[in-house]
């Protein structure tokens, strides 16, 4: 089942990163793929966050452009054995100090239509106390991101049989029957795409230093 698999990472993601450092490494060396993966995953990731804080449209679409200016920038500067260990808690925190900042020149605008709604905004972005949840929210959105990329990926009759085999638990043959596959064939769709998402969340989502994010 090769042929429904095209391995779009695999120029920079390697299974044995505890954090995706060989990402890391090609966008330092200006790989074209590195960037437009950071901009597909990550970039829609960042809107979403920031649309879940009831920012507009334009202007989360301003805030990405610049998150992803300065990931461009700094991203020489990402330490993995420094306190941003996670190259999505560095990233979370360009976008909480990017929203701050935008929310403070749109309040400083006399006049400013919707200035309360900003005004909350801006209060919860730079509430200590709201950090964690607001990780927690990044991190959900940055999984659901990875995993819409990996499904267009895959042919969506190996992508039903993983849900079907690997999710739902449903019996192999079943699943064969209905998919007009093989029991084998049902269980090596699963394990490709179970192997595909663990390669791709190690290091970004899981691991087993969790807590250092």
């Amino acid at each position: 089942m090769a042929e429904f698999e095209t391995r779009s990472f695999a120029e920079y993601q390697s299974p044995d990163d505890e954090t995706p450092y060989s990402l890391v490494s090609a966008l330092r060396r200006g790989s074209e793929t590195a960037w437009n993966k950071l901009v597909q995953i990550w970039g829609r990731t960042i809107y979403q966050f920031c649309k879940s804080r009831n920012l507009r449209h334009e202007d989360a679409e301003e805030i990405v452009q610049a998150v992803l200016v300065k990931i461009y920038r700094y991203i020489s500067e990402f330490d993995r054995n420094g306190k941003d260990l996670k190259l999505r808690y560095w990233v979370f925190t360009i976008v909480r100090r990017e929203i701050a900042t935008f929310c403070e020149r749109f309040l400083a605008k006399p006049g400013s239509a919707g200035g309360d709604a900003y005004q909350r905004i801006l209060q919860e972005v730079t509430d200590p106390a709201s950090v964690d949840d607001s990780a927690a929210d990044f991190r959900n959105q940055l999984v659901s991101s990875i995993l819409s990329n990996i499904q267009a990926d895959f042919d969506p009759r190996v992508w039903q049989a993983f849900e079907m085999f690997g999710i739902q638990k449903i019996d192999g043959p079943a699943v064969a029957q209905q998919l007009g596959m093989t029991p084998n064939a049902v269980r090596q769709a699963a394990h490709r795409v179970r192997t595909r998402i663990r390669n791709e969340l190690e290091g970004i989502l899981i691991d087993g230093s969790e807590n250092s994010a």
